[in-house]
Order: structure tokens, then C-alpha cells, then sequence
């Protein structure tokens, strides 16, 4: 299928968004039929570096990845990004460059350990926060910009109250209980229709971004839309391996672009704790090209279980991004 590239240029022109600032709890979209980007503004206070002390971090669970009936899933709208998918225009942030290193492959469909001092993996590490029934940990990376963290929205605000998490710190590379370097977050995005104030999740805006104080140091993923590949390699930490405790990369390949604004990914079998880990498509460990986003690890459905579904990245990801950017004058 033949599709336009489009560049970011184009994208900043046409793709504009309106930005809602919303404060904690207010969730309610039923007067607002029209989705935005929602975003918190988090003072300049930094005191979750002092919440998270080694038994919190120790205490703190993998994030489940919500699991749903076939019901449920045939129960979600379709979003008009899929009605006509010919017609699709993919839009593209490019990724950073860096040092060359040593490509290597692995077998698909079979979890292993990522290197996170190898490029694209530096990019990424676990990230932590209170929600109102404990303190969990999910995956995340940078995306897009070396400020910018993208995860899946169920790692950052309540899709039934509206409430958002706290006590956000990311950190870079994570590998059994060390890191490279910590990230305390400062503005969070998450699209208004994200919260539905019911127990039905929006499946189709489980992603969100947030941006950190200090840059990566390390780069960052491009972003794409449109999920042009059929296969690619997702990461995470999964707690059904290793424990969680490190980084692991699986190559899969598309399963479905569904109807209900979802893809699914065949040959993934992480779970819980893999919440918000990238899709990356035509990895490289080098510096000549590849390492987009394409996707996350958002859910899972107990008949697939060596799939996992996510999102579908349209150019309303883009709008997002931007809009957690400017929120916080990046």
C-alpha cells in the first residue's frame, strides 16, 4: 500500500492542537464532545526524589496490563483513523543519532535481555509512581525529543476518576535496582476521551506523554504513525520474565489493525509490568537509521497469550506530543 510521508514541518503546520489544562479530577468529557489533549502542570518542586526511598522502590508493583473480554473489545468504537486506512498520511518524528555500535538479532516470539547501554535501549528504564491503591512501576522511553517520555495513559492518570498518578520519577536504564540516571516529570498528557468516567477503558487513547526537567542525555526514539511495518520489536519489564528486574526486547510481528483503533502484536508474550514499552520498528543498534516508535504495549486478552495489543498510533500522537511540549515551553 502506497502511503505519503509527511514531515514534521508539515505536521507543526496543520496539525495544531488546542490544549485543555486540567486540574486533578476533572474528568468529566460529557460536555465536551470533541477530544483534546488534557495536561497537568506539576509545580517546580521536586520532593519525589525523597518519597522514593530503596523499600518503596522494592515495594512497588508491575502495573497489570488491563485484560479484557472479546466482548469488551467488540464493544469499541471504531475511530475514523481506521475507517479508511488507504488514505492514511504517515507522519514521522525522526529519531537521534549516536556512536555506531554492533547490530545483533534474536529469535522472534522469545523474550531476552536487553542491552540498556546499546542504542535504542538507552533511551528507555522503568517508571514509577503512587496511584491511590499503591505504588507501581511501568515502561517508558524517550520519545521524539530528549524531554518528552511517552508510556501508556493507564501509567498516568485514572481512566474511570480522572485522577492523575504522583510521585513520577523515571529511571534510565534500569537494571536490577541501578540506573544510570533519575527523572522527576514536570507536565503530563493524556488525550480528555482517555478518561470515561465508567469502567470501559478508550483503548484507542491508551498512550500519553511526559516530560522531564533535565535531558536524556542519550537521545531519544522517532515517532511514527500509521504502523507501515509488518514486524518489529517491543521492550519492557515484564514481570513474568526476570522477575521485572531487567530490560527485555521480543520481535514479533503485526497480528491485526483492528477496527476499534487497536493493533495487535503476535509473538510478545510480556505482561504485567511492560506496560508503556515501545514498539520499535527497523531497530538498529548503529547510527545510520530506523529505531520509531510504532507503537506500545498497552493490554492483553487471556486467548492470545502470546500477544499483546496497543494502540493505534494516527496523527492525533502527534498532536499529543506537541501539546505536552508546549505545555511545558520545550
Amino acid at each position: 500500500m502506497k502511503r505519503n510521508i509527511s514531515t514534521i514541518a508539515m505536521l507543526i503546520s496543520a496539525l495544531t492542537p488546542a490544549i485543555a489544562f486540567s486540574e486533578l479530577n476533572d474528568s468529566n468529557t460529557e460536555n465536551n464532545p470533541q477530544p483534546k489533549p488534557d495536561i497537568r502542570v506539576l509545580s517546580e518542586s521536586r520532593s519525589a526524589d525523597n518519597y522514593w526511598t530503596a523499600e518503596r522502590l522494592r515495594a512497588a508493583k508491575p502495573m497489570p496490563e488491563p485484560e479484557v473480554s472479546d466482548e469488551e473489545r467488540e464493544q469499541t468504537p471504531s475511530p475514523d483513523s481506521l475507517a479508511n486506512p488507504e488514505n492514511e498520511t504517515t507522519f514521522i518524528l525522526e529519531p537521534s543519532r549516536s556512536e555506531p555500535e554492533e547490530s545483533a538479532a534474536w529469535a522472534q516470539g522469545q523474550p531476552e535481555e536487553a542491552n540498556v547501554n546499546q542504542r535504542p535501549f538507552w533511551n528507555a528504564g522503568k517508571l514509577f509512581f503512587s496511584a491511590p491503591d499503591g505504588d507501581f512501576n511501568c515502561t517508558a522511553q524517550f520519545v521524539g525529543h530528549k524531554r518528552v517520555l511517552m508510556t501508556a495513559a493507564h501509567c498516568i492518570r485514572d481512566h474511570k476518576t480522572g485522577a492523575w498518578y504522583k510521585n513520577f520519577v523515571f529511571y534510565q536504564r534500569y537494571k536490577n535496582n541501578s540506573w544510570d540516571k533519575s527523572f522527576q516529570t514536570r507536565c503530563m498528557a493524556v488525550w480528555s476521551d482517555w478518561v470515561t468516567g465508567t469502567d470501559k477503558q478508550n483503548w484507542s487513547k491508551d498512550y500519553g506523554f511526559l516530560t522531564t526537567h533535565f535531558d536524556s542525555g542519550a537521545g531519544w526514539l522517532g515517532l511514527m504513525s500509521g504502523i507501515p511495518h509488518t514486524q518489529w520489536t517491543a521492550i519492557g519489564y515484564p514481570s513474568n520474565y526476570m522477575e521485572g528486574s531487567y530490560m527485555q526486547k521480543v520481535n514479533g510481528r503485526l497480528g491485526e489493525k483492528q477496527f476499534n483503533g487497536e493493533v495487535r502484536m503476535d509473538g510478545n508474550p510480556m505482561k504485567k509490568g511492560s506496560s508503556g514499552g515501545a514498539w520499535i520498528a527497523e531497530l538498529n543498534t548503529d547510527n545510520a537509521s530506523g529505531n520509531y516508535a510504532v507503537g506500545i504495549n498497552a493490554k492483553i486478552l487471556s486467548n492470545y497469550p502470546d500477544s499483546t495489543f496497543g494502540p493505534y498510533f494516527d496523527a492525533k500522537v502527534f498532536d499529543l506530543h506537541k501539546a505536552a511540549k508546549d505545555a511545558c515551553y520545550l
